[in-house]
């Protein structure tokens, strides 16, 4: 029952894919999800699902990865 009401909600899949998000791997987590890739940084990505926005990377010492900041848009329409 709870996993059946998550449904309704956006999605937010983000980090360290080990594998580049345009790649095979990055493709497949679309097409089964139908989640959409927002943010490309190498291995580090974004992906949502029922949101629109904008992300960014920046570099964070001492981190080897970037850091990826998103500004998201729920529009509860969108959903349905």
């Amino acid at each position: 029952m709870f996993i059946g009401t998550m449904k309704q909600y956006p999605k937010i899949l983000l980090g360290d894919f080990n594998a580049h998000c345009d790649s095979r791997e990055g493709e497949l987590v679309q097409s089964k999800s139908k989640l959409t890739l927002v943010k490309n940084a190498g291995i580090d990505c974004l992906f949502v699902k029922d949101l629109t926005g904008k992300a960014k990377e920046t570099s964070v010492y001492p981190s080897d990865h970037p850091a990826i900041a998103a500004s998201l848009l729920y529009e509860s329409s969108s959903a349905q």
